[in-house]
């Protein structure tokens, strides 16, 4: 795993950790025969990268905003901990990822969600379900670069959101934005992200933000990302690129 610091010309690896699947963590022959120092314990890859997020902050380097798919930006302890450490995010989240809208909240105060999930909470939905939920007037079309023959742009709706989580109590989290992309005649969402201060945004520079998270979970090239090299390897704190730059291609299923 690795983490890289980016901006709209170039990335930079700057962590690097390798993945010790928990099997090889039990496996003292193994272990040993690959020579895994003792000390070396189960992390999963989010705690890991929340780990790499830390130091980075601790180094002094260059702040932006993180960029990560959803088998990094799901995990409500990574969002919440680079939230404690005052990085904005831009996180991929599952479309069954359960939330409370606005105006709502958990009625079991202090204590995270169990197993009975909605039959405790009612007023706890899936993000898709917020997303077919919203109003015709909470939808706004956005452009976010000119291309080669006219403006690309799409539908996007915002709402203020709170994620719940089976170990995290939902009061301690704080609220995030939920940035939602339904181009004009879609079947469905293309895109379905948890933004935290990175929402505070105008909404179309939240909105090139999200295009950026989806050039790094694509995994473009760096011809196609317009010299960017978003391989996912890791999270990545990168730079806003400038809206004439804001990546740009084919949406992938999250």
């Amino acid at each position: 795993m690795s983490l890289s610091i980016a901006n709209r010309a170039a990335s930079l690896p700057v962590a690097y950790r390798l993945y010790l699947p928990e099997a090889w963590t039990r496996d003292r022959a193994r272990r040993k025969k690959a020579g895994v120092p003792k000390d070396i314990k189960f992390m999963t890859k989010p705690e890991i990268a929340l780990e790499q997020i830390r130091w980075a902050c601790e180094a002094g380097l260059p702040r932006g905003v993180g960029l990560m798919d959803t088998a990094y930006g799901n995990d409500s302890r990574l969002r919440a901990g680079m939230t404690d450490l005052g990085v904005p995010y831009v996180a991929g989240i599952l479309p069954n990822t359960l939330m409370w809208r606005s105006g709502t909240g958990p009625r079991r105060k202090g204590k995270p969600l169990n197993n009975t999930g909605r039959r405790d909470e009612p007023d706890l939905i899936s993000a898709k379900e917020v997303t077919l939920g919203l109003p015709k007037r909470a939808w706004r079309t956005v452009k976010w670069r000119e291309g080669s023959a006219d403006w690309l742009s799409s539908r996007f709706a915002r709402v203020r959101v709170r994620v719940g989580h089976n170990k995290l109590v939902p009061e301690k989290l704080s609220p995030e934005w939920l940035l939602i992309e339904w181009p004009e005649g879609g079947s469905g969402a293309n895109q379905i992200l948890a933004l935290d201060t990175a929402g505070e945004r105008q909404l179309p520079t939240a909105c090139r933000f999200c295009q950026a998270a989806l050039a790094h979970r694509a995994r473009l090239s760096g011809a196609q990302a317009r010299g960017r090299a978003w391989s996912l390897r890791g999270t990545r704190l990168a730079r806003l690129p400038s809206s004439r730059h804001s990546c740009a291609s084919p949406l992938m299923d999250s």
